[in-house]
């Protein structure tokens, strides 16, 4: 999904703040920024991202399967020819994200993951 989510938002403005890929490959490289997509990272760095992330309100996106179980805020999957998605609302609240009810209504829901993420017992 990096390479046509990079072409998707090219030249976009939201709010009128220009949107920007980075390609990062270090933990010290994890910028504060609004929406951090994480993809192609062994899990243990994964992990350490998704803290740092989560400590500075960033919402997490990935598409490793079990991404949004893990402490993820947004998974995207495939379902046949479909993209869908999967979101965490237990991990988008421990880093002060509000979802709305409109985009809870499109997602599959993740059974909740502590926010270190550990599976809740």
């Amino acid at each position: 999904f990096g390479a046509s989510l990079e072409e998707r938002i090219r030249d976009r403005r939201i709010g009128g703040r220009g949107l920007t890929v980075r390609r990062i490959d270090d933990l010290d490289a994890v910028p504060v920024c609004d929406v951090l997509f994480v993809a192609g990272v062994d899990v243990g760095l994964e992990q350490a991202i998704l803290l740092r992330a989560r400590e500075a309100g960033s919402l997490t996106v990935g598409e490793r399967r079990g991404f949004a179980r893990a402490g993820g805020v947004i998974e995207f999957y495939r379902e046949g020819t479909s993209v869908r998605f999967e979101i965490n609302p237990d991990a988008a609240r421990a880093a002060g994200i509000q979802l709305s009810s409109q985009i809870l209504s499109l997602a599959r829901i993740t059974p909740g993951a502590a926010p270190d993420g550990r599976r809740d017992p």
